[in-house]
């Protein structure tokens, strides 16, 4: 499934109109290989994903969304800085190159027009984001490259810019008919098709070459093959398609994919970006879901097994055990060193969780709980079930309900509260992220949830409000 050089001319035929004159709002790094700029073009706000990602590059507009990191990365600072304001005035593909190349329009320090060139090139694990001044010379880019001073290209700031190498084998669609036959008539019989497509040819996807080599039946045939792919490809006849497989989508291209055989379905899309957008949203999502039920399996197994966790909750990063277990409780207490006692709260499920472990709360208290549009920890009485050391004299506990989709995933999972508590040594100042979290606190855990599971939490604690049994009402932290 890579982005192809017949697709990525289609895509480019497709969003370059839309792009040009428009304006760059912000740029944005969601993750390590991922940059979105935020656009105003003649047709309204678009937002324009940048991928370099190995498995995954890609050019396109995006409706999904991302979260963004606390503290942007160097390189999206220095994008900021450069394009900011700045306005597209072109965007090119190359001549059958996976890259795409932005020529904008902006200002320098002193207020200055001076030109720039964000350069994307899509090739696999090669791929990467360079930005050039007006002399093409490299401002900074996402993956350094140096092989030394004899290397063909190196990619470092200061140096000027030069296009990727060239493969030793002629482009499939620069070629004449003629030219192509000439080739395959000298062909060796007793070769794979589709093998001897990509060894003779650039240009070609495995996916492609595999689906012409399945059109052609063999040899005898490819001739024809390949000269109604060259011709469909030079007529401008790129339809976004997405290739389903057991109701699962497996592949994409600018054709009718049939190699998989009368089980597969074709799906065409409405547009390129749209295309992309779909498969990558689902794919991306899919292993979402995969990492999380990873994450969730490891810590229900540690808490089961009475460990402590460092996990990401609706407010701050957090520690936490099995709320029935009084010697993890303990544990907590002594790697925080604190001194206050029974002074920890627990996460519940839901509401049918509360009440299993807190016999005496009264109505108003769920309402409260429910109407809530920020985190509240509701202190309730006739607390019971739980680890005698986490229970006050007074027979209260701190109960909340996150909303924090990891935390909920947890939760029912593990089908008991979780004590939850600040990860900080008591006494010091609460941390508000993984990266404010000491090494001491770290180490002190079994397990450390994936901080991409953090979500988007208030990154400050939670309103505390305390309810008597008779319903009596009183604020201890707004």
């Amino acid at each position: 499934m890579p982005l192809d050089a017949p697709l990525l001319r289609g895509l480019t035929d497709e969003i370059a109109p839309a792009l040009a004159g428009a304006r760059i709002d912000k740029v944005q790094q969601p993750s390590r290989d991922t940059l979105l700029l935020s656009v105003y073009t003649r047709l309204g706000a678009r937002r324009l994903l940048i991928s370099a990602a190995g498995s995954g590059s890609r050019l396109h507009f995006t409706g999904e969304k991302y979260e963004n990191p606390d503290k942007p990365p160097m390189f999206c600072m220095l994008l900021r800085k450069h394009l900011t304001g700045a306005r597209i005035e072109s965007v090119q593909q190359p001549e059958w190159e996976r890259m795409v190349v932005l020529s904008l329009t902006g200002r320098d320090e002193l207020g200055v027009e001076c030109a720039r060139t964000l350069v994307v090139e899509l090739m696999g694990r090669a791929s990467n984001v360079i930005l050039c001044d007006e002399e093409m010379r490299i401002i900074d880019c996402l993956r350094r490259v140096d092989f030394g001073e004899e290397a063909y290209r190196r990619l470092l700031p200061g140096m000027l810019y030069k296009y990727p190498q060239r493969p030793d084998k002629p482009c499939f669609f620069a070629l004449t008919a003629q030219e192509r036959r000439e080739l395959l008539e000298a062909a060796p019989r007793d070769a794979e098709p589709s093998s001897w497509l990509l060894d003779t040819f650039s240009a070609l996807s495995p996916l492609i070459a595999r689906e012409t080599a399945a059109r052609a039946g063999g040899f005898e045939r490819l001739g024809e093959a390949m000269d109604a792919l060259a011709e469909s490809v030079d007529a401008g006849e790129l339809t976004p398609t997405l290739v389903r497989v057991d109701g699962k989508a497996k592949d994409f291209s600018f054709m009718r994919i049939t190699q998989y055989g009368p089980g597969a379905e074709n799906k065409q899309s409405e547009n390129f970006s749209a295309l992309l957008d779909a498969f990558y949203g689902q794919r991306d999502r899919a292993e979402q879901l995969r990492r999380a039920a990873h994450d969730t399996v490891k810590a229900v197994r540690t808490l089961r097994e009475g460990g402590i966790i460092l996990y990401p909750t609706d407010t701050v990063w957090g520690l936490g055990c099995d709320a029935t277990n009084a010697g993890a409780v303990d544990r907590i207490y002594r790697l925080k060193r604190s001194e206050n006692k029974k002074s920890m709260l627990v996460l519940c499920a839901s509401a049918d969780m509360v009440v299993r472990y807190v016999n005496r709360a009264p109505g108003i208290a769920f309402e409260v709980m429910e109407l809530a549009t920020s985190p509240l920890t509701a202190i309730l009485p006739g607390a019971g079930g739980l680890a005698p050391n986490l229970i006050p004299d007074e027979g209260t506990l701190g109960v909340r309900i996150p909303d924090h989709e990891f935390c909920q995933r947890m939760l029912r999972a593990f089908r008991k509260p979780i004590v939850s508590t600040s990860a900080n040594i008591s006494g010091e100042a609460t941390p508000v992220g993984l990266q404010d979290v000491s090494r001491e606190i770290i180490d002190g855990v079994d397990f450390v949830v994936n901080p991409r599971f953090e979500g988007k939490p208030t990154r400050k604690a939670s309103s505390i409000i305390a309810f008597g049994e008779g319903g009596e009402v009183k604020i201890i932290r707004e």
